[in-house]
């Protein structure tokens, strides 16, 4: 969606109260900005935590989420 506004530059004007998240696809596709979430954290933790990103690459971290989430649904 480029175009529609100056890039974020990271200053807040205001305080966050609530973050929601849509995962089902129902407000919009969630993929593309799951990708980019995967992308933004490998990079901010190569930064700052070397070990735990080579633990953790996006793939590792991907498998890790997948799995928590069979073991939450079946046990919900």
């Amino acid at each position: 969606m480029a175009g529609r506004g100056p890039p974020y530059n990271g200053a807040m004007r205001f305080p966050v109260r609530a973050i929601t998240l849509d995962l089902d696809d129902t407000l919009w596709p969630f993929a593309p900005i799951g990708e980019r979430i995967e992308r933004v954290l490998d990079a901010w933790m190569r930064m700052h935590s070397p070990a735990t990103a080579a633990a953790f690459p996006p793939e590792a971290m991907r498998a890790l989420r997948e799995r928590t989430t069979m073991r939450t649904s079946t046990t919900s």
